[in-house]
């Protein structure tokens, strides 16, 4: 799968120079977030700057780089998630108002089928 990053998108950094460090750990294996600034046509590397609009000097490989989500999207991704499950169990739970035995099962967790062995189990 790859990712579609644009100009202006936040993205983490891979830190390669760990491949080669002995003590890896618990050194970070990604540096940021950047934003990047300019990509080159015709060009799989990325040009990027602080986010202060610092840019920085190299260019980096696509393969380097990571999108990087804000708190603020992920809520709201999480939130539109979150509304979509809400709006599939109300249907679910509208389309089993008309079985009644489906209801009793799931307030006391016993089966219509497993109510004889329930019930000789209390004796």
């Amino acid at each position: 799968m790859t990712q579609q990053l644009h100009v202006g998108d936040l993205v983490l950094l891979h830190n390669t120079v760990l491949q080669h460090s002995h003590s890896k750990k618990l050194d970070d294996k990604w540096r940021g977030p950047f934003r990047i600034r300019e990509i080159p046509e015709n060009s799989t590397f990325y040009r990027l700057e602080e986010l202060d609009g610092a840019p920085l000097a190299a260019t980096f490989a696509g393969n380097r780089l990571k999108r990087f989500f804000t708190r603020r999207e992920l809520d709201s991704q999480r939130a539109e998630i979150h509304d979509t499950i809400r709006v599939t169990d109300q249907l679910k739970l509208d389309d089993d108002d008309d079985d009644d035995d489906d209801e009793q099962e799931l307030e006391d967790g016993i089966g219509r089928e497993n109510m004889d062995v329930a019930v000789v189990g209390d004796d």
